[in-house]
C-alpha cells in the first residue's frame, strides 16, 4: 500500500488553489487495484468532481487516479471534504459495539500532528489560536491517521494485493487524544471484510471504516 497517498491527495488540491483552511474530511474511500512497491513512482491526475452548497458550508467531492509508469492505474481515491466549523459538528458515539476487539492503543502528540499535516496547510490541524478561533480547544488530528492505525493493525499477515477501503469521519479528535483502534475481524488473503472502529479518549467516534478484498 501507498501509504503517502491520502496526504498527496490533500497537497494536489492546495497546488489547485482550492482552499484547505476550515476544509473538514468527512468521507474517503481508497480502490488499490493491485500491489504498490514502496520505492514505486505513481503520477497523479485528479480533479474537483461536484461542490455542492448545504447549510453548513460547501461540500466538496474530488477523485484521483494514481498512474504507474505504464499509464495502468495503481490506485483510485475519492475524498468528500465540508467547508464548515468544525466546532459544530453533530459528533458520533464511541462505545464498544458487539463484536468488536480492541487492536491496539495509540496515543497522539502535538509535534507529530504537526509533522504530519502542516505541509497540507490546513491550520486547523497545527494552528492552537486558529484552531481555538473556531471553537476548538486545540487543533484537531487527521482523519487520516486513524484510517492508517486501523490498516495497521489488520494487516500483521499481510494485505491483500487488491482491496477496496471506505471511510468515515463522524467527529474531530484532538491532537493529542488518546484513541482505540477496534476491529470486527483480523484480515487474510481473503477477507470477507473487516470493520474498523477508532474511538478517542473523549468517548467520540473519530473513524468507522470497512476494508474489503477484490479483484
Amino acid at each position: 500500500m501507498c501509504r503517502s497517498r491520502a496526504p498527496t491527495v490533500f497537497l494536489s488540491l492546495r497546488r489547485a488553489r482550492i482552499r484547505i483552511d476550515r476544509q473538514v474530511h468527512m468521507e474517503q474511500t481508497i480502490h488499490q487495484h493491485g500491489p504498490v512497491k514502496l520505492d514505486e513512482t505513481l503520477n497523479i491526475k485528479g480533479k474537483v468532481d461536484s461542490v455542492e452548497e448545504t447549510p453548513v458550508g460547501a461540500k466538496t467531492t474530488a477523485v484521483f487516479e494514481f498512474l504507474r509508469s505504464d499509464g495502468s492505474v495503481a490506485v483510485t481515491a475519492k475524498t468528500v471534504t465540508l467547508e464548515s466549523d468544525p466546532g459544530k459538528g453533530s459528533g458520533g458515539g464511541g462505545y464498544m459495539p458487539s463484536g468488536f476487539n480492541l487492536l491496539s492503543q495509540k496515543l497522539l502528540m502535538p509535534t507529530k500532528v504537526q509533522a504530519y499535516t502542516e505541509e497540507l496547510g490546513n491550520r486547523i490541524h497545527f494552528d492552537p489560536a486558529y484552531a481555538v478561533r473556531y471553537g476548538l480547544r486545540a487543533p484537531l488530528a487527521s482523519g487520516l491517521m486513524a484510517v492508517t492505525w486501523g490498516i495497521e493493525a489488520l494487516s500483521e499477515g499481510g494485505l491483500p494485493d487488491a482491496f477496496e477501503l471506505s471511510a468515515r469521519f463522524p467527529s474531530p479528535f484532538y491532537w493529542d487524544d488518546g484513541v482505540d483502534v477496534m476491529a470486527d475481524k483480523k484480515m487474510d488473503k481473503k477477507p470477507e471484510g473487516a470493520r474498523i472502529r477508532c474511538v478517542a479518549s473523549t468517548g467520540v467516534l473519530a473513524c468507522e471504516a470497512t476494508i474489503q478484498a477484490s479483484e
